[in-house]
């Protein structure tokens, strides 16, 4: 259950950046930034989706499963907790109106990716015919679309995040359950194809499509993705993502704190008037700053990881 492959950590290891980079971007004043954060996230958290599920097809033939679930409540759903009642401390917020009856607000992905994890492991104890069990995939996406909206249940279980990011889990599920995924990354005309399809469907039809629309955008981008991470050494073998991708939770869970403190203004930074600097130069403060409330955020987890149980409260292990 614990096998690591280099470039799917690498791969991890970009996502978290963009994560922390799309959260760096939001409001802040200079031309680029608006278009720089709609690329990002046309594609980051479906792909941090997809690389989650890519190797639950383990979960099926593992034993004790129950047990899996309970390392996946540590490990997921004490941390998302934890981490919203201190958010809720920081931000002044409620946490009843603004974690639970939102799916966990800021750390929603953790909550819906222990959902999708329990839906692997209940459908893998039921005794089903092969050929039938794709389908009952599909039950759990239809239950939450029928659902009203405007239910509590709806707020609960984050309806519009689960619809779209459901599907990414299964499809990388079922990928790495019958290795469709070797053929994918070997093929280079397919590769090279996606990520020829998402760019141009970034660059002409973004703001008219659907979410579906955005959806199968998202899949371009992902596959052409690994198809880059796949085949190129210094990406695929870069040993700073990889490093990075080894610690996305604590990253994920600790960036919050950080990124509200980045002036909208960048120009107040660098000691100069917003008219005086180039978008270029707004784009390296913001990579710089991504890179050092990364560093920051695994200097932290490493501090805790000195007293064993505050650091398995905070980060599930």
């Amino acid at each position: 259950m614990n096998e690591r492959i280099v470039y799917i950590d690498s791969m991890k290891g970009f996502a978290i950046f963009l994560v922390v980079f799309g959260h760096v971007l939001q409001g802040k004043i200079f031309p680029v930034a608006v278009p720089l954060h709609e690329l990002i996230y046309t594609f980051h958290m479906p792909l941090f989706m997809f690389l989650s599920g890519l190797f639950a097809y383990k979960v099926e033939n593992a034993t004790g499963k129950l047990t899996f679930l309970k390392k996946k409540v540590l490990l997921l759903i004490v941390p998302c907790l934890v981490w919203s009642i201190l958010m809720c401390i920081y931000k002044k917020e409620n946490f009843l109106n603004d974690v639970v009856l939102r799916g966990g607000y800021h750390y929603w992905f953790l909550f819906l990716l222990f959902l999708f994890f329990a839906i692997i492991v209940v459908i893998s104890m039921v005794k089903i015919d092969r050929r039938v069990k794709p389908f009952i995939y599909l039950l759990p996406w239809l239950t939450i679309y029928f659902l009203d909206s405007d239910s509590i249940m709806s707020g609960i279980l984050n309806k519009n995040r689960f619809l779209y990011n459901y599907p990414f889990f299964v499809i990388a599920f079922y990928l790495g359950k019958n290795k469709g995924i070797i053929n994918i990354l070997s093929n280079w005309k397919l590769g090279i194809s996606c990520l020829a399809a998402y760019l141009i469907g970034y660059k002409f039809l973004l703001t008219s499509l659907s979410s579906f629309g955005g959806g199968i955008l998202a899949i371009f981008a992902i596959i052409g993705l690994l198809f880059l991470f796949k085949n190129i050494k210094w990406l695929g073998e870069n040993m700073i993502l990889k490093k990075w991708g080894n610690v996305t939770l604590e990253i994920y869970l600790v960036h919050y704190f950080f990124t509200g403190l980045i002036p909208n203004d960048l120009a107040s930074i660098m000691g100069a008037s917003l008219l005086s600097i180039s978008s270029m130069q707004c784009i390296f403060v913001c990579i710089v700053c991504s890179v050092a409330i990364i560093q920051l955020c695994i200097y932290f987890s490493i501090v805790i990881s000195e007293k064993k149980f505050l650091h398995k409260i905070l980060f599930g292990r």
